[in-house]
């Protein structure tokens, strides 16, 4: 900046002596130097912020571009929010280049005197504290249309309050900037502007001249004012619309709704073109990159189809033979190996881990506890051991390449959450633990096991654990923005999610899990049948298996399996010989709804009944029960209404045979197990049954679908 001090010295220097003459030339001179210097720090200054203009263009448009290139184009959430900022950003930068470009034609006005030189600088700093003054507006507006899309599509589905901190950290920060910058303009360049000004005065005040051409008048100041104010409106307009537009047509992801048809148990051509109409629209709802299917039954694949692309940008479409990340449906297949090894005596299902492992490793900050944790015990997440990996256990970054030494030294640390075989709780460390105690009895590699065991005899071609890049894998794709995710596995261990599979393997895999083959009876029969906790009451799971009666046709065995890159269930009825796989590659929506549906509706009989003598499905017509005056008021549809009957059978009727039949906890049964209290009374219900519910006075009739997810709730 230019020294005004100096200037303001020579200036009372030379008033300050009238009879000694000054050499207006040397003074021109030294005015003229600082009038130089000044602009030159003027100019890299504004050669930097143009500069870093043009970088956040270029970056934000590789960045978007780079975002396009990987997950596939044509994407509007994906690219937009950078691409328009960048957009904005590029219109700022030229309108500030050819802002500074007419200064620069408004200083040649000036001629080289020292008069000329002070108002050329005064004119400057004039133009230098509009532009500050404008800082907020330059920053802030190329961000309003990116920020719309990026809050849109990022926080879809998060709670408000997170969009309004989100929101607010960024005013935050732009406040900050600007109070920073108002000082400066306090602090500096006005006052720098009123000393230059002084000396104007002061050089009148000598005679030089009676004019100040760096002052504007009241009229050319409204003028000004004036432009302004339509620059910003036409600025604020453009933008708002762009953001709007792009607000507008954005549509977030959906979860799939259930299929209209209820019965495809015949797979003619009818049925299979109903599925594919179907999952047609849920690829589209949903926005799934792709989708594989694939139905079997009594060991055929009766319906197999896949949709989408595996990777889009290269539009490469997926096919049941795309290989997939299923994470954690590896671990029915590191169950089954273990069974497997079992029945060939290299492990013994039943003895502790500690016999496979080091004698010098210590599982658990309770080692006593730990040495008796079985192989059976992990297989069926009934260890005690927690969910999750208690730090970094892998060598090779983004590989499942187990370094032993450093899985050893975690485990003393790891806090069991009950003793073992004294409660359920799911453990990926539980089953990595698993994997790793049969690669050392078997001493052979977990992923050489499965090829041998499992890939050969069922000539699975697709299927592996991810140790290499000999299996090429579709994309995987974050939600909601779809951007490429490549993940993670410092944590991670093979046994638990390393599973690489394609639907059409899983189809066969399913086929093996329900009659005997590569699986004996007696093998078989540890998969369908519950674990047995110490008092002897049933687990929730079998081995790797969860057991659920939460869908029609009775009690399933299935398996899910997620990540930011993936979803995948897999799930069986052994009663009908039916199973389901369905697997995407991008971490949500969950396709777990899918696999249940058409589990469902492929048994024969299309919809089978909620509660049947197989069991009852854990589901509930309501998403809440309270007690008022010994009747229960429900929550249905968000709105609370008093019962007053069930498929017309009196609500009265209903509790009063609950209270017989379970005395203490018939309160709890009609709110938890409802098709279960029907179905012991004689009704048997169907999952859309008619709730008379009392609505302003009168009794109304609604028809309510029974789901897990109310009943869920209202266990909450």
């Amino acid at each position: 900046m230019m020294l005004f001090e100096d200037l303001e010295i020579i200036w009372r220097d030379k008033g300050a002596q009238p009879t000694h003459t000054i050499d207006d030339e040397a003074l021109r001179r030294i005015v003229a130097d600082r009038a130089h210097s000044y602009r030159r720090k003027i100019l890299w200054r504004d050669i930097f912020e143009i500069g870093m203009d043009v970088f956040v263009v270029v970056m934000l448009i590789a960045v978007g571009l780079w975002a396009e290139w990987r997950s596939g184009g044509g994407h509007l959430r994906v690219i937009s929010p950078m691409l328009v900022t960048a957009i904005g950003y590029a219109f700022v930068a030229t309108f500030r280049f050819a802002s500074r470009q007419r200064q620069k034609g408004r200083e040649k006005l000036f001629d080289d005197s020292i008069r000329g030189n002070l108002e050329r600088l005064v004119s400057n700093a004039d133009y230098q504290i509009r532009l500050k003054s404008w800082f907020a507006w330059w920053y802030l507006v190329p961000l309003i249309p990116g920020y719309m899309l990026i809050t849109r599509s990022t926080t879809e589905g998060a709670p408000v309050l997170a969009r309004w901190i989100f929101g607010g950290l960024m005013c935050l920060l732009f406040w900050f900037m600007d109070w920073g910058n108002k000082r400066q303009l306090r602090t500096e360049l006005v006052p720098q502007k009123e000393e230059l000004e002084a000396l104007l005065a002061g050089l009148e005040n000598g005679g030089r001249s009676a004019e100040i051409r760096s002052g504007s008048s009241p009229s050319s100041s409204i003028v000004t004012w004036s432009r302004r104010f339509v620059g910003l409106t036409v600025a604020l307009l453009i933008f708002g619309v762009v953001g709007w537009f792009l607000w507008a047509n954005y549509r977030p992801a959906e979860n799939p709704e259930a299929p209209k048809f209820d019965d495809i148990s015949a797979f003619d051509e009818n049925d299979k073109a109903r599925i594919d109409a179907w999952l047609r629209e849920t690829v589209e709802r949903a926005q799934y990159p792709s989708l594989s299917v694939a139905i079997v039954r009594a060991g055929t694949t009766v319906y197999e189809q896949a949709f989408g692309f595996e990777n889009t940008w290269r539009e490469i479409r997926a096919t049941t033979n795309t290989a997939y990340h299923v994470a954690s449906v590896t671990k029915v297949f590191t169950a089954s190996l273990a069974v497997m090894l079992h029945e060939r005596g290299v492990v013994d299902l039943d003895l502790p881990l500690a016999r496979y492992l080091p004698e010098d490793v210590v599982i658990s900050t309770q080692p006593e506890a730990g040495e008796t944790i079985t192989l059976r015990q992990l297989a069926s997440h009934t260890s005690g051991l927690p969910r999750g990996v208690p730090g970094s256990v892998q060598s090779v970054e983004g590989r499942y390449a187990l370094e032993p030494q450093r899985l050893y030294h975690l485990l003393a640390g790891v806090k069991l959450e009950f003793l073992p075989g004294e409660g359920e709780r799911y453990s990926n460390l539980g089953f990595g633990l698993l994997g790793h105690a049969l690669e050392r009895a078997a001493k052979k590699p977990l992923n050489q096991l499965l090829q041998e065991l499992l890939c050969g005899p069922l000539q699975l071609e697709r299927t592996a654990y991810h140790v290499d890049e000999d299996l090429p894998v579709a994309t995987g794709y974050t939600t909601p923005v779809q951007l490429p995710e490549t993940h993670s596995y410092r944590e991670r261990l093979a046994g638990s999610g390393g599973l690489v599979t394609s639907a059409g393997d899983l189809a066969k895999f399913l086929a093996a899990q329900m009659q005997p083959g590569v699986f004996t009876s007696n093998m078989l029969s540890q998969f369908h049948i519950a674990t047995r906790l110490k008092d002897g009451l049933p687990a929730g799971r079998s081995l790797g298996w969860r057991i659920d009666s939460a869908i029609p046709g009775g009690v399933i065995l299935s398996k899910n399996g997620g990540r930011k890159n993936c979803s995948a269930w897999i799930g069986f009825s052994p009663d009908h010989d039916i199973g389901v796989a369905v697997v995407a590659n991008i971490g949500g929506p969950e396709v777990d709804p899918i696999g249940y549906w058409l589990l469902g509706r492929a048994i024969p009989g299309g919809r089978a009944k909620p509660a049947t003598a197989n069991g009852a499905a854990k589901v509930a017509p309501y998403s809440g029960v309270r007690w008022e005056n010994n009747r229960p008021v429900v929550e249905v549809q968000g709105r609370w209404s008093p019962l007053a009957s069930i498929d017309a059978i009196p609500v009265e009727r209903i509790l009063e045979f609950a209270e017989k039949e379970y005395r203490s906890v018939a309160r709890k049964r009609f709110a938890e197990d409802l098709p279960e209290v029907l179905l012991a009374m004689g009704h048997q219900p169907e999952w859309e049954v008619t709730l008379g519910l009392e609505i302003d006075g009168q009794v109304r009739r609604v028809k309510v679908e029974m789901t897990k997810e109310n009943r869920d709730r209202v266990r909450r």
